[in-house]
């Protein structure tokens, strides 16, 4: 935007010089000169500040100097989303608070069955032979006979503990399964509005795209109509204020699509290149 402005400036200071053109027109050249550098600054200051909370994410000092790589140019032509079906599936089998949960179901449910257990007939066997039989057994000579006994114990009462703690898993059961449940429906609606907000984002980009495209049309014939002195200095500003719109825009899609992409495979529990099919 600032490039714009300064061949701006430079045509108008040349009209002016060659008596072309008024003084009024260079004070509006300059008044929005100025009002583009307040912005960068405002921008840059932004920028800092975003970089000293992304120091301290890392767990570096505020003042560290990081090398941000710029964006690419998103693939919007080469890249669709998925089903958000097939992204609800994905996420159910990587989401690590939703496995997490269905760990600590299948626990429960272990619990339940131990206790249920007690309350099941059981058989035992127990047996004495060789040397531990011939130290316990009262008549020596036949210390060397084999003795095998076979229990069948069926419990009819086993106390109000045991039943409190069989309803207490049964119950431990219940909510962990709702747990899970209100898990899912949050994982669905989290994923329903990220698939729609990149959706957005993709389209977003190809208008924005377009847009830049007219703008830089639509100011480069409005600076050849000023030197032809068809139009006004306020009709240039105009044009140029249009085109810096554009560029902002196309920055915020940019950002946009990057974010909303990030945002949508955080909340599958994936890496990007599994949210998108590569056309």
């Amino acid at each position: 935007s600032l490039d714009d402005l300064k061949s701006t400036y430079e045509s108008v200071e040349e009209l002016y010089r060659n008596g072309l053109r008024c003084i009024s027109d260079m004070y509006t050249i300059k008044a929005n000169t100025a009002e583009a550098e307040m912005e960068l600054i405002l921008q840059r200051s932004a920028v800092s500040i975003a970089l000293g909370n992304l120091n301290s994410y890392l767990g570096l000092p505020f003042d560290c100097q990081l090398l941000i790589a710029p964006l690419e140019e998103p693939p919007v032509d080469q890249v669709s989303c998925r089903d958000i079906t097939a992204l609800v599936c994905e996420a159910e089998n990587k989401r690590a608070d939703l496995q997490a949960k269905y760990a600590l179901l299948n626990e429960k449910e272990a619990i339940l069955k131990r206790e249920k257990a007690n309350y099941l007939p059981k058989l035992s066997v127990d047996g004495n032979a060789g040397v531990q039989h011939y130290l316990r057994a009262q008549d020596k000579p036949k210390g060397l006979d084999y003795n095998i006994a076979l229990s069948f114990n069926a419990p009819l009462y086993t106390g109000g503990e045991a039943a409190a703690r069989k309803r207490m898993a049964w119950a431990d059961i219940q909510t962990v399964n709702y747990d899970i449940d209100q898990q899912r429906l949050a994982i669905v609606k989290e994923i329903s509005i990220y698939h729609r907000q990149f959706e957005a984002s993709q389209e977003l980009f190809v208008l924005v795209k377009s847009y830049m495209e007219n703008a830089e049309q639509t100011f480069d014939g409005a600076l050849e109509r000023y030197k032809a002195g068809t139009i006004s200095i306020f009709d240039l500003t105009v044009a140029q204020r249009l085109l810096a719109q554009a560029r902002i825009r196309r920055a915020e899609a940019k950002s946009s699509w990057y974010r909303d992409l990030a945002g949508l495979s955080y909340s599958m529990g994936v890496i990007a290149k599994k949210v998108c099919n590569n056309n």
